[in-house]
């Protein structure tokens, strides 16, 4: 009994290593990938007294399975926020990939920001490169 076992137990250890090996920002148990996320980017989110207009969005898509291997289930969320109070900076993107383990919390595993620029301060659409 124990033989049958325990294959399957030794790979949900390796999986959940693994996730926890690249983890940039682990949760707590019972929370969504968007609550994950936003205590991540808490000091990022606008506080609500900009001057102008601010439009915050939030886009969540769940990420298909590609390796059988290793299929934990998966999401991708887009934080944008554009009417930033930069004379510079117009817009900031954030695109987090969160998995969660069996029986863990969910974890950010990969963060990808950019940004767009005023016009005449570089680009002006999302780009890595930094702003003038």
């Amino acid at each position: 009994m124990i033989k049958k076992f325990l294959p399957i137990l030794i790979a949900s250890l390796a999986i959940t290593n693994i996730a926890q090996a690249q983890a940039l920002y682990q949760g707590k148990v019972g929370q969504k990938p968007l609550e994950v996320v936003l205590i991540y980017l808490q000091d990022k989110l606008p506080d609500g007294y900009a001057e102008g207009r601010q439009v915050t969005t939030i886009k969540q898509e769940r990420i298909g399975c590609t390796n059988k291997q290793r299929c934990l289930p998966s999401t991708k969320i887009t934080f944008t926020i554009d009417g930033l109070e930069d004379d510079s900076i117009r817009a900031e993107r954030h695109i987090l990939t969160l998995e969660q383990a069996p029986n863990q919390p969910w974890q950010i595993i990969q963060k990808d920001m950019s940004q767009a620029c005023r016009k005449g301060r570089g680009h002006t659409k999302f780009a890595t490169k930094p702003c003038i």
